[in-house]
């Protein structure tokens, strides 16, 4: 008896079964290993793009508080520019009408603060205002010590009645 199913034809379509079942098989291994790949660069790229948002943010907000880190850095006299201090200083007094001359200028070594000594002339007024103008200031001063006299006008002359204080300060909003 002969059989009339090709064995030929059928061997052939298993191999082709086997191979395209092989062929399918390695596509999707492919497929998935580039899929995790994917997955693992973007998860790379996601968080790079946050770290540049949040750098982003922060720029931004540095240039929003630009004039409010002004207004911070003028509380704060720091020992390589003592000037802006020693200016606003002058300026107070010129403010009251009294005049203010800056005598000794010392930083003590390890210590955070600035020790300075100060001359005031004027009126009473004048001399009692700059002080308080100078409680008043953004830096945080402490007067360690004040010395207050009158200066006796001559006989002839018709000045008022002027007064000179000495003062020692003590510059706690200082930045070595």
């Amino acid at each position: 008896m002969k059989s009339n199913f090709p064995q030929k034809q059928l061997l052939l379509s298993l191999l082709l079964l086997a191979l395209s079942c092989a062929g399918f098989l390695i596509f999707y291994s492919k497929v998935k290993s580039n899929n995790n790949n994917t997955e693992e660069i973007f998860a790379k790229w996601e968080t790079e793009y946050n770290k540049r948002e949040k750098i982003k943010s922060l720029n931004d907000f540095i240039k929003n508080t630009s004039e409010e880190r002004v207004l911070l850095y003028t509380h704060f006299a720091q020992s390589s520019n003592v000037v802006p201090f020693l200016d606003t200083v002058e300026d107070l007094g010129q403010k009251v009408d009294a005049k203010v001359e800056v005598i000794s200028v010392n930083v003590p070594t390890d210590a955070n603060f600035l020790e300075l000594e100060v001359k005031v002339s004027g009126n009473f007024e004048a001399i009692y205002k700059f002080i308080k103008l100078l409680e008043n200031s953004p830096y945080e001063v402490e007067i360690m010590s004040f010395n207050l006299a009158k200066i006796s006008p001559s006989a002839i002359s018709k000045e008022p009645l002027r007064w000179s204080a000495n003062l020692e300060l003590k510059l706690l909003s200082f930045i070595k």
